[in-house]
């Protein structure tokens, strides 16, 4: 049987965890707290989102903001810190 907070935990390939850490929002307009931080190492083979697996990845990347093509969800890029 899965932990509540194995189940709650995406799955994400290709990634280094990292400590949570204290970032400043500017959303909010305020300091808070990720307490889950990764950083992707390569871009993504398939959509987080809507599990769509992406024929050619090189051309999605090649976008400034790239998306899923199926669902138009945001795609992490390589190289760059993301959180919760």
């Amino acid at each position: 049987m899965f932990k509540k907070q194995e189940r709650m935990q995406p799955v994400r390939d290709n990634v280094q965890q990292l400590p949570p850490r204290k970032v400043f929002c500017r959303i909010c307009d305020k300091e808070t707290t990720f307490s889950q931080v990764w950083k992707r190492l390569s871009e993504q083979m398939y959509c987080m989102n809507c599990k769509h697996e992406f024929q050619d990845v090189a051309l999605l990347y090649s976008q400034l903001a790239p998306v899923c093509p199926q669902c138009d969800e945001p795609l992490e890029s390589r190289g760059f810190d993301y959180g919760l």
